[in-house]
């Protein structure tokens, strides 16, 4: 038979060469590997990835958590599970090769971009940054690059994206077959992210040492990484879009005003005092009456915060908005100040010829306000960086220094009038340190009995307000003997944090009686409020004012018409509409307090509506004119 007529020979096998069933079968188990080996992956990047974008961040504040080492593993078993949750995500449209590649990028671009926001900014990529995606011009400026070269940069990204994903696509894009499987792995990951992680206020099921530090968004990136940073500030993102009609009648708002009211003529100057947890505590527990303001008319104010975020008294007071609008433990300053604020109270007064300060004793960068105060229309911000030697008393900055650089400011060249807005520190947490702070003399013996344990805190807590309210009464008998007149409002910003709610259980029974239940919210939440006027001295105010309407309350007195919402039925005639309290934890964590909210009156759903079209809805611009989108 010739060749042409011999049949193909079958294989050969040879010694060397597996059998076709092994080769299948080791083929088979490297395909079943690769998916666990590409989720490792990921798991292994979100772990490590200081190490794998070499950008290690000294961790903040760590007298918050007990047990470091603990804490170590928590934080790497919650990357880990991030990671796991990008890659189960992935796995929905590609391979596993693709998939954890797809992940690892997105993990090193999260890393990467929040070290980037660190260094400009001290503070991680948050939720909110998304509103870059839709403004390239923003994008570039934070980038420092021009407009141009980030949308070539963008369109030549996507293009090559494009093309690799179609010449590839049977090795990217994974098939229908065990799609049910994948689905059901990525929303039980998602499930666990979300009730066990992102929603409640500490991990489900660790010790409680990972929360979100609301005030120093930069701690959660040092502490926790960029991606709790990122997730955990999920429910932040803002407000629901109002309905049409409300929004309606939030633009009829802004033209409108209230007639003019009080002393007329000369524009005053105006300081704003917000004094650190200043309370009448030491008055009801030593006996000892203040100063100059136990001749003033009482009044208390109602306060958003207790026991810390200061920073959302000042965005109530400066905006007119009411906290609890907004998602309960945001920080505005923060999360929502990242455009003008036209309606802004100090933006107000700017725009009728006052020149607009701040001065804070701290750092300058806390809660973010050299931006917040940006926005809001203050134009000169001097932080504790800015005053340097400055004397101290006790652990932070003698209060006499910020009522010297508010003088200072009251007394520069110019004359226009001048809006201060001022933030004490002198009397911040902690209380229980031996040493904190020099103690007023004779005061340790007017202590009630039942409060020994409490006895250090209590006394040096006392002693920071009494020496507080004895240098503001001279600063207003300075500001008696200055030619133009001079407007201060005077108010505490919340009730202090003592480390615990015991402490004011046994404060409770002290000052209401062994078997009187504990009423945060109506007994230990209005810290007092006042309103001197340089001519006439304190003005009489009614018991209560909410710090959203305060600002009404200021122009009013100064003989200005209160425009937009400020001319508001409830700030004129100084109704708190609705109010949330939101309760400090020893100053990080928080939970919600039993406290009176108001009804959803149209008039509520109107100030909504003007908040949302101010900070989240299209740019309102000067002229009320729409000039953009977020």
């Amino acid at each position: 038979m010739s060749e042409l007529q011999r049949g193909p020979e079958p294989p050969r096998s040879t010694a060397d060469s597996p059998p076709p069933a092994a080769s299948a079968r080791w083929l088979a188990a490297l395909r079943w590997l690769a998916g666990p080996a590409a989720a490792a992956a990921c798991a292994y990047s979100a772990v490590h990835w200081a190490d794998l974008f070499a950008m290690r961040w000294p961790q903040r504040h760590l007298w918050l958590f007990s047990a470091r080492d603990t804490l170590a593993w928590e934080v790497d078993l919650l990357n880990a599970l991030f990671g796991l949750t990008l890659y189960a995500l992935a796995r929905l449209v590609f391979t596993p090769l693709a998939a954890a590649l797809t992940a690892i990028t997105l993990l090193g671009t999260v890393a990467v971009v929040s070290a980037r926001k660190m260094l400009e900014l001290d503070m991680p990529l948050l939720p909110w940054d998304l509103w870059f995606v839709g403004n390239l011009a923003d994008f570039a400026a934070f980038l420092g690059w021009s407009l141009a070269a980030v949308a070539a940069l963008a369109a030549a990204a996507a293009a090559v994206l494009l093309v690799l994903a179609w010449r590839w696509r049977h090795a990217v894009f994974r098939r229908r077959r065990g799609i049910a499987r994948s689905a059901v792995a990525a929303a039980g990951l998602v499930g666990v992210c979300a009730w066990g992680v992102v929603l409640p206020p500490t991990p489900r099921g660790l010790s409680g040492q990972v929360h979100n530090i609301t005030w120093d968004q930069g701690a959660n990136f040092a502490n926790f990484g960029p991606y709790y940073a990122f997730a955990v500030n999920l429910p932040f993102i803002g407000i629901p879009r109002p309905a049409a009609d409300d929004l309606a009648a939030a633009r009829a708002l802004d033209a409108a005003a209230s007639p003019a009211a009080g002393p007329g003529g000369e524009r005053p100057d105006i300081v704003l005092l917000l004094s650190e947890s200043f309370t009448r505590l030491p008055e009801q527990l030593f006996g000892k009456p203040y100063g100059c303001l136990a001749a003033a008319p009482e009044s208390r104010l109602v306060s958003p915060a207790w026991g810390g975020f200061t920073a959302n008294v000042e965005f109530e007071l400066l905006t007119g908005y009411p906290y609890a609008m907004l998602p309960p433990g945001s920080v505005p300053f923060q999360m929502y100040l990242s455009r003008p604020v036209v309606s802004a109270l100090p933006r107000v007064l700017r725009d009728r010829g006052w020149r607009t300060q701040a001065v804070h004793t701290f750092h300058r960068d806390f809660f973010s306000r050299p931006q917040a105060y940006a926005a809001l229309g203050i134009d000169d911000y001097a932080g504790l960086e800015d005053l340097p030697g400055a004397a101290r008393r006790g652990q932070y900055v003698d209060d006499r220094v910020l009522f010297d650089q508010i003088l200072k400011r009251l007394d520069a060249p110019g004359a226009e009038p001048r809006l201060v807005h001022a933030v004490s520190m002198m009397a911040h947490l902690p209380y229980d340190w031996e040493g904190r702070f020099p103690l007023e003399p004779g005061l340790a013996a007017r202590l009630p009995a039942g409060l020994d344990d409490d006895a250090l805190a209590l006394t040096q807590y006392a002693s920071m307000l009494y020496d507080h309210e004895r240098a503001f009464c001279g600063f207003l008998e300075q500001l008696k003997s200055r030619p133009r007149r001079t407007l201060v409002l005077f108010y505490g910003d919340h009730y202090p944090s003592f480390g615990s709610l015991a402490v004011y259980e046994r404060l409770n029974r002290v000052l209401h009686g062994a078997d009187a239940p504990l009423n945060l919210e109506r007994d230990f939440s209005k810290p007092p409020l006042a309103l001197f006027d340089s001519r006439d001295g304190f003005v009489t105010l009614p018991d209560e004012v909410a710090a959203y309407n305060l600002g009404a309350l200021v122009l009013q007195q100064a003989g200005l018409a209160a425009p937009g919402h400020w001319a508001m039925p409830h700030k004129r005639d100084r109704v708190t509409l609705v109010r949330r309290l939101y309760v400090a934890a020893n100053q990080s964590s928080g939970s919600l307090a039993a406290a009176a909210a108001g009804t959803d009156s149209p008039e509520l759903r109107t100030l909504r509506a003007h908040a949302w079209r101010h900070l989240f809805g299209p740019a309102v611009a000067d002229d009320d004119q729409a000039a953009g989108s977020r």
